[in-house]
């Protein structure tokens, strides 16, 4: 990418937001001093305010989904790196393969259909491998389990697409594809620190509610879907 710097907008929006609902809690905290003593507010910048932010401050940074973060990555990074997504890309602009190309593309996606009819076999009641033990689909062993799923997923269609393609001709070249990902998702995973302490600070200060899960879903996934549209972009006017 040209200019890496489109990569740390989301950090510095972040950070920035932070800071306002700080300052903020403290502009509401002198109104409700002065003027208007039913708004019921906490200052974040009082002694109170202060010793919340210590006490939650790591529970807050635990708290976001940093595995499912990392596990997106990797499952990218090894679609990446075997030229699984390029294909992707091939065809839909319909672009000509070469034959070693659809050979490994085809191949992979029948290891990503056998792979599906596999979970699905085995998560049939009457199979009962990955089907909980209740009929609640929520708290069957797929959906609490979908992280790894998911990168097996993506291991085994890489692995498959990057041995026949020959983008992976060892373990150090599957290494290689993730990191690089890791590297152009850093800002995004940075950016999940001050992500975590906006939806507290406002719960804690009484503007919001604890109900804001999908308000603290989508600050989290921003950064990641901002980058991944970054790339494609990049990567689109590349091939032009």
């Amino acid at each position: 990418m040209n200019n890496r710097r489109l990569l740390y907008y989301p950090v510095v929006l972040y950070a920035l937001l932070l800071f306002f609902v700080w300052v903020a809690s403290w502009i509401m905290g002198i109104a409700e001093l002065l003027i208007a003593p039913s708004l019921n507010v906490e200052n974040l910048l009082s002694a109170e305010g202060m010793r919340w932010a210590l006490r939650t401050a790591a529970a807050s940074v635990d708290a976001a989904p940093w595995a499912s973060a990392v596990t997106g990555v990797t499952a990218v990074g090894l679609l990446y790196g075997s030229g699984f997504l390029h294909s992707m890309f091939l065809l839909f602009e319909r672009k000509p393969f070469s034959h070693s190309r659809i050979r490994a593309f085809s191949l992979s996606l029948a290891v990503l259909l056998a792979l599906a009819v596999l979970v699905a076999v085995m998560a049939l009641p009457s199979v009962g491998v990955l089907s909980g033990v209740t009929d609640n689909i929520l708290s069957s062993p797929i959906v609490k389990g979908w992280q790894l799923l998911l990168l097996l997923a993506a291991l085994c269609v890489s692995v498959m697409h990057g041995a026949v393609y020959g983008s992976y001709r060892n373990v150090f070249d599957i290494m290689d594809g993730v990191i690089e990902l890791f590297h152009l998702y850093a800002p995004a995973l940075v950016a999940m620190i001050p992500a975590s302490g906006i939806i507290p600070s406002l719960v804690f200060i009484g503007v919001g509610s604890a109900s804001l899960s999908l308000m603290e879903a989508l600050l989290y996934c921003f950064p990641f879907i901002y980058i991944t549209v970054l790339l494609i972009c990049g990567y689109m006017k590349k091939r032009d």
